[in-house]
């Protein structure tokens, strides 16, 4: 065997040992990342649940004077808010909670004392606010499945569409409907390993489902050293 052979299959090794100890770096500072995330989530933060509001069809709806069509509407996005909210609490354990509608997420944004917020009984209340300076939203919707593009230290990029909250199409043609997604404070959808969605269990859409596995998904990710 020649000593270039030697030298060369070396260097090889070497390269592919660094390589691999550089990937799981990465692997270790995003799961640091992610733990310390939910550490302040958990410690001193809120998670506020967006309900949903009057959507762009319902307005179009509303100006063809197709008043049936909305109130029907209507009616499914007040029960499935309802659901929300009774879900989160007898099942969320986490966190604080708070519960407020997607029309004011701007209004939130740029003011974290504004009176946004609902009741359990979907009620405007002054009386309560936001007190912890850290929370993420937890939206029901759409999980879309970052693309081959997007930077893994990267969160994917979310834009407003004309009816909710989605991501930039240009990132990812993929979804996963009816999930509990979480989101930062500008709607940026959380990425792995960092414990972002809880889709259907077991081909179920209970809601309870939903929000307890993924409470479950969040006390795990913590104990898990």
């Amino acid at each position: 065997m020649s000593k270039h052979f030697i030298i060369g299959y070396i260097l090889l090794i070497s390269s592919f040992c660094y390589a691999q100890s550089d990937s799981l770096k990465k692997i270790a500072d995003k799961n640091i990342y992610a733990r310390q995330q939910l550490l302040m989530l958990q410690k001193e933060g809120t998670v506020i649940v967006l309900l949903k509001g009057k959507t762009r069809a319902m307005e179009a709806y509303e100006k063809a004077g197709k008043t049936l069509l909305v109130e029907e509407m209507k009616k499914k996005i007040a029960i499935t808010n309802r659901t929300l909210v009774r879900a989160f609490n007898k099942y969320w354990k986490f966190s604080p909670v708070l519960y407020m509608y997607n029309d004011d997420i701007a209004t939130l944004q740029k003011n974290g004392a504004s009176k946004v917020f609902v009741d359990s009984l979907l009620k405007p209340s002054p009386f309560i606010s936001l007190t912890q300076s850290y929370y993420v939203f937890m939206d029901y919707g759409s999980y879309y499945i970052p693309s081959n593009n997007t930077s893994e230290n990267q969160p994917t990029k979310w834009k407003k569409n004309q009816e909710e909250t989605v991501q930039d199409p240009t990132q990812s043609n993929q979804s996963i409907t009816e999930c509990l997604v979480v989101k930062d404070k500008n709607l940026n959808q959380f990425l792995a390993p960092y414990p972002n969605r809880s889709a259907s269990i077991m081909g179920s859409k209970d809601m309870n489902n939903l929000v307890a596995a993924l409470n479950r998904r969040f006390e795990a990710f913590l104990e898990n050293k």
